[in-house]
């Protein structure tokens, strides 16, 4: 082997050594890049699941005061009608007389 060809070995050498050494700190930049996105998408998914979360509570809260006031327009409904028909709602009937003939 010539002298030259040695040392255009010896500066390829140096030249992919460089190369590794460079692609390892970008590896090394990357992989700090990639936890923090990881850590940040796990914290918008917590925050994504709370607001899911709420959002059911709500829903809930919503359908069980829609029952709610269901229930108080048919016990309204009930006492209305009760009335409407002479129950005066504890179970008792007005007496009728009878009538003259």
């Amino acid at each position: 082997m010539s002298l030259s060809a040695i040392a255009s070995f010896g500066k390829k050498l140096l030249f992919l050594a460089e190369q590794v050494d460079k692609n390892a700190e970008e590896i090394k930049a990357l992989r700090q890049e990639l936890s923090t996105l990881t850590e940040f998408t796990h914290k918008i998914a917590r925050v994504v699941q709370r607001n899911q979360d709420r959002a059911v509570d709500k829903e809930e809260i919503l359908v069980l005061k829609l029952k709610n006031a269901l229930s108080e327009l048919e016990n309204r409904l009930l006492t209305s009608d009760q009335v409407g028909n002479g129950n005066d709602g504890n179970g008792s009937r007005p007496e009728i007389e009878p009538s003259e003939k």
